[in-house]
């Protein structure tokens, strides 16, 4: 992979939505975001990434992730335990067995015992790793060390989920589609004004015989999908599909083909990780495309500034306007400002 250095840290060179957002916020965290330093999420990231690669990636599903047949050991004592499995195994692995007094811990119990941050003596905390139910979860993790492991609650809503986009007419034939060139997970990797893009397509349709393409992302929610618009706002998900359309433009000019012979339109398919697991089909308005690629430009020349400067402390326009960053209201919201007055 190329890299580039930002800040004297070398980091993968190529922009995304994701990074483009990060760097939305600030410049530094953006670096962080480079320097996957951020924290997230990790259940709801978990379970997101479990139901896209069901959906998408069926065939690798029980490679990546596998389902604990009683529930997980959560808190500090799951901690420990994980970290006990993953060490054990660097081990052995690495036919290293001084690495961790290398690392200034004598045994593994304490390197584990110090990540888990527990108070509690460690001679208790090893009585506690030793319980019949806390070793039977140690075994499970040995055996299936390198995949993901799930709950059966999980499970169950993967399943739910599942079966609500296959009951819902159109969420069924932009994620199954019956015709056409399904491409799930689809990676293109192109150039836009001489920056480095990737953007990953949850599902690409190419549909030759009557000329229309389908740019389908699926989003997981444990909130109300209906409310779906406060997060297509505040995440920008109108831009992560404009920049998915230029993505496939690139494509599929790179395929001879003529954008002007094709219909492309683009889909946000939402579902329900609670409740009734419903799910709905989103369709984002042009002019949202068109603002989402304005937008795109802007942080496309904001990355650009701040590479050629080697300036992160403080967004772009602190640097051009002597440490000042200036307000102003949008045309859009001066616009609804006068529609209520």
């Amino acid at each position: 992979m190329n890299e580039i250095l930002l800040d004297g840290i070398s980091v993968s060179n190529h922009l995304s939505h994701s990074s483009l957002s990060a760097l939305s916020v600030s410049p530094q965290y953006f670096l962080k975001y480079k320097r996957r330093e951020l924290d997230r999420n990790s259940k709801a990231f978990d379970l997101g990434s479990a139901i896209h690669c069901y959906m998408f990636e069926f065939t690798e599903f029980h490679n990546r992730y596998v389902i604990s047949p009683s529930n997980p050991i959560g808190g500090m004592m799951g901690i420990f335990i994980e970290s006990y499995v993953e060490a054990e195994d660097t081990m052995i692995n690495e036919n290293m067995p001084e690495k961790l007094k290398l690392d200034g811990y004598l045994t593994l119990h304490e390197l584990c015992y110090d990540k888990s941050g527990f108070k509690t003596a460690l001679e208790t905390v090893l009585k506690k790793f030793n319980s019949d139910e806390n070793q039977t979860y140690y075994k499970f993790l040995k055996e299936n060390l390198g995949k993901t492991v799930l709950s059966q609650d999980d499970m169950n809503t993967i399943l739910a989920c599942h079966a609500s986009i296959l009951k819902h007419e159109k969420a069924n034939s932009l994620i199954f589609p019956g015709t056409g060139d399904r491409k799930p997970e689809f990676e293109i990797s192109w150039i836009y004004k001489k920056v480095d893009v990737k953007s990953i397509i949850d599902n690409l349709i190419l549909d030759v015989e009557n000329k229309k393409v389908y740019i389908v992302d699926l989003k997981t929610t444990s909130k109300s999908v209906y409310n779906f618009e406060r997060s297509y706002n505040t995440y920008g998900y109108y831009r992560q599909m404009a920049i998915y359309k230029l993505a496939v433009h690139s494509y599929l000019e790179k395929l001879g083909i003529n954008l002007q012979d094709y219909d492309i339109s683009s889909y946000i398919v939402v579902v329900q990780t609670t409740g009734l697991h419903e799910c709905v089909v989103y369709k984002p308005d042009s002019l949202d495309l068109s603002i989402g690629i304005d937008e795109f430009d802007g942080l496309v020349h904001k990355y650009k500034w701040h590479v050629n400067n080697d300036q992160w402390d403080f967004p772009m326009e602190y640097y051009n306007n002597n440490g000042i960053i200036n307000l102003k209201l949008s045309d859009e919201h001066i616009s609804r400002i006068k529609e209520n007055c």
